[in-house]
């Protein structure tokens, strides 16, 4: 017979839509990423730039008040509240741990606490010697950053999974219930059994080769109709059963012990 099923092949379909759902699942989860990763990194780089710009102005802010200060005579050590004013100062942005005013003369007043600053900005004053350090670090845009990595972490992941599940749902679930239907036509029809139908659920690719065996089966059963109306009529006509034992011996070398659907049209469906 023309019609085998290979074995395995059920399982080895099973094994590329699988494999399929993986590819997909993988390739949307990278490319989510990087393009979250190269999005998160052009944001972060913009809050770094927009930190460092508001830093920059505080310092000058400071930078104006001290140097007015000194223009009227009045000498670092006697400015008056001083530190409790570089304190103030250092909260206002976000990412400046400390103020600090200081001198070669040995003064220094510093509001905040330097601690691990990574960077400083150094603005010099109008007293010489003197000069303002801006203890900073990007602390916020770090913390900003690795927040915004996590999310785009589990946005990608949602995304690939979506998108495996529409694949499944959409493509490979149609196409793998169109290979198990074909792979039990394909057996009945192995067996000599012409009486079913293939079912095509679809007009979609996956279900051609149902449509393909559909067509064939009725073609099948059609000659067989035709084979069994000639045998009926020579048997109608044979008045002395003469031709008997000629016309059972054709129909069953032609028939073979197969099975086929006494009305064409009328077939039944798997």
């Amino acid at each position: 017979m023309p019609f085998e099923r290979r074995k395995g092949s059920h399982t080895g379909h099973l094994s590329a839509h699988v494999a399929g759902v993986i590819a997909v699942f993988i390739i949307t989860a990278t490319t989510g990423l990087g393009i979250a990763w190269l999005s998160i990194s052009l944001v972060t780089e913009s809050l770094r730039s927009e930190q460092r710009s508001a830093q920059q102005a505080v310092a000058e802010a400071v930078q104006r008040s001290v140097d007015k200060a000194l223009a009227h005579g009045i000498p670092l050590t006697a400015i008056e509240g001083l530190t409790e004013y570089l304190d103030d100062m250092s909260r206002r942005i976000a990412g400046t741990r400390a103020i600090e005013v200081r001198s070669d003369a040995g003064f220094r007043a510093i509001g905040g606490e330097p601690g691990s600053a990574k960077d400083t900005l150094v603005l010099p004053l109008a007293s010489p010697g003197a000069e303002i350090v801006v203890y900073r670090d990007d602390g916020p845009v770090t913390g900003a950053f690795e927040r915004l990595q996590a999310q785009a972490l589990i946005l990608a992941l949602a995304a690939a999974l979506l998108a495996s599940a529409l694949l499944w749902l959409l493509a490979l679930r149609p196409l793998a219930r169109a290979h198990r239907h074909l792979a039990a036509v394909i057996d009945a029809l192995s067996g000599g059994d012409f009486t079913q139908a293939a079912t095509v659920h679809t007009a979609t690719p996956a279900d051609m080769p149902l449509q393909e065996a559909r067509a064939l089966t009725r073609e099948v059963n059609a000659h067989y109709a035709t084979m069994h109306f000639q045998a009926e009529s020579l048997r109608a006509i044979d008045f002395d059963d003469s031709l008997a034992p000629m016309i059972d011996e054709a129909v069953e070398r032609a028939c073979g012990g197969r099975r086929f659907a006494s009305d064409p049209v009328a077939e039944k469906t798997l």
